[in-house]
């Protein structure tokens, strides 16, 4: 992370910081058991550049909540499906 951070800070992350959220959050689904280190790394960016962080945490939850909404209307419909199939006419 000392040799990651300073190469980081080098680039231009205003007009980067879209492409710095996609790519922590595509690695971080990739490699799940180093989630604490992608915290760690969003943790300090947060001090230097507050807004990259806040965008990355934006949209780390628009992200949830699309998984959580599509799978609650998955749920949903079928839970729908078998009550139409159970009730008799």
């Amino acid at each position: 992370m000392h040799e990651v951070l300073p190469e980081l800070f080098s680039l231009n992350l205003v007009r980067g910081r879209g492409l710095l959220a996609r790519a922590i959050m595509n690695t971080q689904k990739n490699r799940p058991q180093r989630s604490a280190v992608f915290a760690a790394m969003v943790g300090v960016v947060a001090t230097k550049l507050p807004e990259t962080a806040e965008l990355v945490v934006k949209r780390v939850v628009a992200a949830f909540k699309q998984v959580y909404t599509h799978i609650h209307a998955h749920t949903y419909v079928h839970t729908q499906a078998r009550t139409h199939e159970q009730t008799p006419s």
